[in-house]
């Protein structure tokens, strides 16, 4: 399959690629199938002439079955998770092609600019989704510094279109966007199953009921190495991928699909910063930061 520029998903037609390894789990598929028929055919005469052989003979022609099929069926998964990551590369190659147009259009009404946001995290959502094979959602915050000791975080876009409007909070009550706020030498933030997590100390998250929006996620923090007078230091905000579900990320190989984005994240969000469209991306609407619990 493949996205679209609409980000619909289309079926491709299936397409064989052929190698060793392949060839060799294709024919043991055959084979396994073979010589299960051979072993009931020998275990058959077995009961009228020889048990003891007969049943030696089917044994060992099971075994020899049954690595055919795991020869197989390693193929088959093999395949396939070439194919999820392959599909997940070209939603997340996508987002960065909508990102690198938008550079050049300040003609966008509001309504354009948020459509186009919307979009671009739809993307990376998709990714996220082929790759742990469960529903996944992306949004993207921001920094707003409003004196030395109080920093907000805002909504600037998610990939569900109908989001209610949204208020800034105060980011110590996200424990996440606090640790990579104070430690730029971390890369991400890694929650697998959050429930845990909060319940031994370790996650804290002042939003009500979030446990029912998401019990898994990962955060990586957009920096750059070029501070400007808007953002916190070198951090400009945040990008987020979460699941309903526990235990839907990987983290041996998650981190590098989501930095790539985080990166071209930073400059956008400086280029927003410097036409002066943050305003008509937000998701939330002009409202002052109110104190309270926060809304992600």
């Amino acid at each position: 399959m493949h996205v679209d520029a609409r980000g619909d998903v289309i079926q491709n037609k299936p397409t064989t690629s052929w190698n060793f390894s392949g060839a060799i789990g294709s024919i043991s598929h055959y084979l396994a199938f073979l010589f299960y028929s051979i072993s009931l055919i020998g275990l058959g005469v077995a009961w009228f002439f020889d048990k003891q052989s007969g049943i030696v003979f089917s044994l060992a022609v099971v075994i020899v079955g049954v690595i055919g099929w795991a020869s197989f069926l390693r193929e088959r998964y093999r395949r396939h998770s070439d194919k999820r990551y392959a599909d997940a590369l070209h939603c997340l190659w996508e987002a960065v092609e909508q990102l690198h147009s938008l550079r050049s259009r300040n003609d966008l009404r509001p309504e354009e600019w948020k459509a186009q946001h919307t979009a671009i995290t739809s993307h990376i959502a998709k990714a996220y989704s082929l790759l742990s094979g469960r529903r996944c959602r992306c949004c993207v915050k921001i920094v707003w510094p409003q004196d030395e000791s109080n920093i907000n975080v805002d909504t600037l876009c998610r990939d569900t279109p109908d989001s209610v409007a949204e208020k800034p909070f105060p980011v110590l009550y996200n424990s996440a966007f606090c640790t990579l706020m104070q430690d730029p030498e971390q890369k991400w933030f890694f929650g697998n199953d959050l429930p845990t997590l909060a319940k031994n100390g370790e996650y804290t998250n002042t939003r009500l009921q979030w446990q029912e929006r998401y019990k898994s996620a990962i955060v990586w923090p957009l920096r750059t190495r070029n501070p400007e007078q808007i953002g916190v230091g070198d951090l400009w905000g945040f990008l987020c991928v979460d699941s309903k579900r526990a235990n839907s990320f990987n983290k041996d190989v998650d981190f590098e699909f989501g930095s790539i984005i985080a990166s071209l994240l930073c400059v956008h969000i400086a280029h927003l910063h410097e036409v002066n469209r943050i305003a008509d991306v937000l998701v939330r609407s002009t409202e002052k930061p109110a104190s309270g619990h926060a809304p992600a």
